[in-house]
Order: C-alpha cells, then structure tokens, then sequence
C-alpha cells in the first residue's frame, strides 16, 4: 500500500512506467478520447504521456510517482512553451493522428496568474483509483510548489469536485465541440 511518503521526484528510469499508468488512467477520458487517434488508442497514447513526461515534465517540471509507479502527476512552468523544443509538440501531433487537431482548435483561456504552473496530468492505475491515492499526490505536488498559483483543465465534471477539495476555483467552463472542458485556477 502506497503511503504518502512514498511519492518520489521521478527520474528517466520512471518514464514508461508513468506513461503505462498514465496511459491505462487515461483511456476513457473524454478529452483523450477526442483528440487521440482510436486507430491504435492505447498505444499512442502511453506514446504520447512517454514523450511528454521524458521530454517536457520531467526535464523542466515536476515529476512525482508512487514508489510502485501506480499514481502519476506532471506538472509544468508557465514558460513551458519557450523551454521546449517545437518538434516535440509535432512529435505529440503525429503520435496522436489527425483527431490532434481538435486539441489543437479548442480555444482555452489562460488562467489569471502569468505565473501559474500547469497541473498538466495527473493519474492513478483504474485498480488503485478511489482508494485515495490521487488526493495525495496531488497534495504532495502542490505542497512540494508552495504557493505558486497552478491551473489545470478537466474535461470530467466529476473532477471539479476532486479539485475543488484541493483549493481550485472554476474560472472558465469551455464548450469546444467536443467534450466541455472545466479550467480551475488555485491562487
């Protein structure tokens, strides 16, 4: 059973095993759902949190995992767009296929704070989900950040209640022809 003391700063080794549960958390969501390519879904979207947790989050964010890899969360800078490299946001697009471009044409707002931080994933193995091992991980990234302001986006409503618990606040509800998508601020 993982304790809370059992959240660890990830490392290269960590990537394909975050990314497999990252993958398994993910592969009914909504959002992935329509921006993910279901020719192949499962793989291109562990290949996806792989690129992404390898080669923006873990060298420029924050990384943590469980000791046994079964809770994730990846959060970003918010100069994240500067320090990484265009060909690997074209690398996620072609990993994801052509449904990219739905991400890709969703107009979000950017939270109030220039300074925030991006929750940018966070996940549990669907066998250890409800058990409260996303509460803590998401506590421990937030304590490990301090007060620096973080947003997030969710496109599950029964994520804003979860979130909510951990001090975000709704600052836009966003209609994107596909799934709607909740953007939380904690200041």
């Amino acid at each position: 059973m993982t304790t809370d003391t059992d959240f660890l700063r990830a490392g290269p080794s960590d990537v394909e095993a975050a990314a497999d549960t990252l993958a398994s958390a993910f592969a009914d969501y909504a959002w992935t759902r329509w921006t993910v390519d279901h020719d192949g879904h499962r793989d291109r979207l562990r290949a996806v949190q792989a690129l992404c947790l390898g080669k923006v989050s873990l060298p420029h964010g924050l990384v943590l995992v469980s000791a046994d890899a079964e809770a994730v969360i990846a959060l970003n800078p918010p100069d994240i767009a500067e320090r990484v490299d265009s060909s690997v946001w074209d690398e996620v697009a072609g990993l994801s296929g052509e449904r990219w471009t739905n991400a890709v044409n969703a107009v979000l707002p950017e939270p109030s704070s220039p300074h925030s931080w991006e929750l940018a994933t966070v996940g549990v193995r669907p066998a250890r989900q409800g058990q409260g091992l996303g509460g803590r991980i998401v506590e421990a990234a937030l304590s490990e950040l301090g007060a620096i302001p973080v947003h997030l986006r969710t496109s599950e409503e029964c994520n804003v209640a979860f979130y909510r618990r951990h001090g975000f606040d709704v600052f836009a509800t966003t209609e994107t022809g596909g799934p709607v998508v909740w953007s939380m601020q904690r200041s």
